[in-house]
C-alpha cells in the first residue's frame, strides 16, 4: 500500500488499529533475502554490516507482531488472523534458525557494543508478551540455543546509557519463561542493571542519557520501564512501582510535545522512528496506568498516527523511509539502516490490550487546554502553545557526548516548531548552506560560519532561557530567549576580540520552488532602523481540501544592519522539502560588545496575514515594561507609539 492509499486509513477502534499495522507490514514481506538472516528493505548503510541490518529489520517487526498473539488473545478478526498466519511462521523460523550456529540464517556471535543486543530486546519482548507462542513450541535443543544466545549479553560490555535496559529485558524474559539459569544469578544481573538506570534518573520523570534530553525518555526509558513494571510486578514490586510513578510524572511534561493537529515537535535524534514518540502512551495503556484520562491518551495516539499516515512517511513501495515526513537520508544518524524506522512499531503494543479495556471503549478526546508556556525544569526546556494549535519548544542548548550526524541542528537551535520543523546543515561554507533557521551563525570572512554547539552554562530565570556559549575562545555570547505568546524575543550580547559577521534566522517556511514566487512573498519596511520581515506561503492542507497560510516573521529591533531571504537546498528542512528562511545580518568590530535583538514567530492560518508588526510591538511593549528589559529600554523607546502593519 503506497503513501497515497495510506490516507484512506481510518482510526476509530482496535480493528482499525490492527488494520493500520497490516498496512505497514505488507510491503516489507517482499524483501526477505535468502542469503541474509532477515529483511533488508532497500539499499543504504549504517555503521554495522548488512547482515546485522537485515536482522535488525526482522527483529523490529516483532514490536508489532508479538502483541497480536499476546496472552492467547481470543479477539480474532480478518486482519489479525491474516497477519498472524503470514508472519508468525517467519518469526518463529527466525528465532530457531537465527540462534543455530549451523544454519545459514545464524545471527552470528555478538560482542561488545554490538547492535544485535539492541535487536535482541525485541526477542525478549516477544517472550514476555507471548511465551506460549514464542517459547513453548520450541524443542529442548532450540530452547537451549535461544537461552545461550540471550544470556551472552551478561558477558559483554554494552553502551552505558539506555542500552542497559536491553540487558534488563533480556534477563527478565529469561526469568519469566523459566530458562534453565539460576534465578539468583538472574536477579543479580537485573539489580545491577536497574541500579545503573537509576543513576541516570534526574527527577520529575526525566532521565539524562549522554547529556541530552529528548524522545528517548519516552520510547526508551519509560517504555521499557513500564514493560518491566508489568512483568516484574510479582518478583520486584518496589522497583515496578517506582517505574510506574516516574512514568506518571513524566506524562505531565510529555503531553506538551503534541500539537492539536496530531503532530509532535521535531527535536533531537532518531526522528526516523516517527510515531514511536506516542509508544509511551501505548505502554501506559498496557500497564493500565491512567497517567492522563484514557480519552486524552487515545486522542494523542490516534491523532498522531493519522498525521503520519496522511503524510509522506511511506515511500512509493509502501515502506517506512529513512527520513521524517519524506525520504531524506541527509537527516539520519550513522546507526540508521533501511529497516531502522520500524522501531515505530513499538506503538502497536496496544494490540496486546483487550478490546474490553477502557482505552478502547472511551471516546477519543482532545487534550486539556494549554494556554501558557510550560517549563520543564529538569530538561530546562520551555514549551509554548501558539494560537494556531501548534507547539514551540525553546531550547537552552544541549550537546551530547556521542557525536551524531547533524547534532548541532538537532539540539542547538533556539526554538523548534511543530509546524515548520527545522533545517539541517549542508555545509558551513555559504550562509544558505548552514540551515540557519532559529539560529545565530557567525563568521570571520562572511563565508565560513559557526553555530551554537557546546553551551558552557544555561538556566531559566522565570522569564527567559539564558545560555552562555563560545563559538571561538575569544568570542563570548550570552543569548536570552523570551517566550511571549505567539512570538518570542531573542537578545544576543556578543563580546568579541575579532571582527565578525553575524546572521540570525527565523523559522523556516515552505514554498513551491518557484524563485519568482519566493520573491513575491517578501514584505519589508524600515522604521527608525527596525527591519520588518514577513513571509507567507499558501499550501494545501494534508486533507487536500483546504488552503492555509504558513507565515514566518523575523523583525529586528536593535543591532542588525540589513536583512535577506535565504533559500536552503532542497531536503535541508526535515518537514518541508523546500523552504525559505528570513535572515537578519550585522557586523561586529574586534574588541567590541554589542546587543542584537530580534522578535520572531511562525503560524498557520486560514484567514490571511496573522503575523503583523502590531502584534510584535505589543509583545515587545510587554517585554519593555518588565524589569528584565530596563537595560535595553532606551533602545526600544521608539516602539512605544508605533502602530504599523507590514505593507
Amino acid at each position: 500500500m503506497t503513501g497515497i492509499h495510506a490516507k484512506e486509513i481510518q482510526l476509530h477502534n482496535k480493528e482499525d488499529f490492527v488494520h493500520s499495522l497490516g498496512v505497514l507490514l505488507e510491503p516489507i514481506s517482499r524483501y526477505q533475502k535468502n542469503e541474509l538472516p532477515g529483511f533488508l528493505p532497500g539499499n543504504g548503510a549504517a555503521h554495522y554490516s548488512d547482515r546485522i541490518a537485515a536482522f535488525e529489520t526482522w527483529s523490529r517487526l516483532l514490536w508489532g507482531i508479538a502483541p497480536l498473539v499476546a496472552h492467547d488473545s481470543c479477539e480474532h478478526d480478518g486482519d489479525r488472523n491474516q497477519l498472524v498466519d503470514v508472519w508468525l511462521p517467519r518469526m518463529l523460523s527466525g528465532i530457531i534458525n537465527g540462534t543455530d550456529p549451523d544454519a545459514p540464517e545464524f545471527w552470528g556471535c555478538p560482542g561488545d557494543f554490538d547492535q544485535r543486543w539492541v535487536e535482541t530486546a525485541a526477542v525478549a519482548y516477544s517472550l514476555l508478551l507471548a511465551p506460549q507462542t514464542f517459547w513453548k513450541p520450541l524443542s529442548g535443543v532450540e530452547k537451549k540455543r535461544l537461552t545461550a544466545w540471550m544470556y551472552r549479553i551478561n558477558s559483554v560490555t554494552i553502551s552505558a546509557n539506555n542500552w542497559e535496559f536491553f540487558r534488563v529485558l533480556i534477563n527478565l524474559a529469561l526469568l519469566c519463561i523459566g530458562a534453565p539459569i539460576d534465578t539468583s544469578i538472574l536477579m543479580e544481573h537485573l539489580n545491577r542493571s536497574l541500579d545503573f538506570i537509576d543513576s541516570l534518573y534526574v527527577g520529575d520523570g526525566w532521565y539524562k542519557d549522554g547529556q541530552t534530553y529528548d524522545y528517548y525518555n519516552a520510547f526508551a526509558f519509560h517504555y521499557y520501564g513500564l514493560l518491566f513494571a508489568v512483568h516484574a510486578a510479582d518478583v520486584m514490586p518496589e522497583r515496578s512501582a517506582r517505574y510506574r510513578a516516574r512514568a506518571r510524572r513524566f506524562a505531565t511534561d510529555f503531553i506538551l510535545f503534541f500539537a492539536d493537529d496530531g503532530s509532535s515537535i521535531p527535536y533531537g535524534r532518531s526522528l526516523v522512528y516517527r510515531f514511536a514518540s506516542v509508544s509511551f502512551f501505548s505502554a501506559c495503556v498496557y500497564a493500565n496506568l491512567e497517567c492522563i484520562p484514557w480519552g486524552q491518551m487515545k486522542g494523542i495516539i490516534f491523532r498522531n498516527l493519522r498525521w503520519w499516515f496522511d503524510g509522506r512517511m511511506l515511500d512509493t513501495a509502501g515502506l517506512l523511509s529513512l527520513g521524517y515526513t519524506y525520504p531524506n537520508t541527509a537527516m539520519t544518524e550513522q546507526y540508521n539502516a533501511p529497516g531502522s524506522p520500524y522501531w515505530a512499531l513499538k506503538t502497536y503494543l496496544l494490540c496486546a490490550v483487550p478490546e474490553s479495556h477502557n482505552f478502547w471503549q472511551v471516546k477519543e478526546s482532545s487534550l486539556a487546554q494549554i494556554d501558557k508556556p510550560g517549563y520543564l525544569k529538569k530538561s530546562q526546556m520551555v514549551i509554548s502553545p501558539v494560537s494556531d494549535g501548534g507547539r514551540i519548544l525553546y531550547n537552552p542548548g544541549q550537546y551530547g557526548e556521542y557525536e551524531l550526524r547533524q547534532q548541532a541542528a538537532k539540539y542547538g537551535k533556539f526554538s523548534y516548531s511543530s509546524l515548520s520543523g527545522f533545517c539541517i546543515s549542508s555545509d558551513s561554507f555559504d550562509l544558505e548552506l548552514t540551515g540557519c533557521d532559529c539560529s545565530l551563525v557567525l563568521s570571520e570572512d562572511g563565508s565560513n560560519w559557526r553555530v551554537r554547539r557546546h553551551v558552557e552554562d544555561s538556566w531559566f530565570d522565570g522569564k527567559s532561557l539564558v545560555s552562555m556559549w563560545r563559538p571561538w575562545e575569544d568570542v563570548e555570547i550570552r543569548t536570552e530567549v523570551i517566550p511571549l505568546g505567539d512570538w518570542h524575543v531573542r537578545i544576543h550580547t556578543i563580546h568579541t576580540k575579532r571582527r565578525l559577521y553575524v546572521a540570525e534566522g527565523g523559522f523556516s517556511y515552505p514554498h513551491s520552488g518557484d524563485k519568482n514566487d519566493i520573491q513575491e512573498t517578501m514584505k519589508s519596511r524600515y522604521l527608525q532602523g527596525a527591519v520588518i520581515r514577513s513571509s507567507s506561503r499558501r499550501l494545501q492542507s494534508r486533507e487536500g481540501t483546504e488552503k492555509i497560510d504558513i507565515e514566518s516573521a523575523l523583525y529586528s529591533f536593535h543591532g542588525w544592519s540589513d536583512f535577506c531571504l535565504t533559500g536552503p537546498l532542497p531536503a535541508m528542512n526535515i518537514v518541508w522539502p523546500r523552504v525559505g528562511i528570513p535572515v537578519l545580518r550585522g557586523e561586529l568590530k574586534a574588541g567590541k560588545e554589542s546587543d542584537f535583538i530580534s522578535v520572531s514567530a511562525v503560524l498557520q492560518s486560514r484567514d490571511g496575514w496573522r503575523l503583523n508588526l502590531k502584534q510584535a510591538l505589543c509583545a515587545m511593549k510587554k517585554l519593555n515594561e518588565s524589569a528584565k528589559m530596563k537595560q535595553h529600554s532606551k533602545k526600544l523607546d521608539f516602539l512605544a507609539g508605533a502602530d504599523i502593519l507590514p505593507t
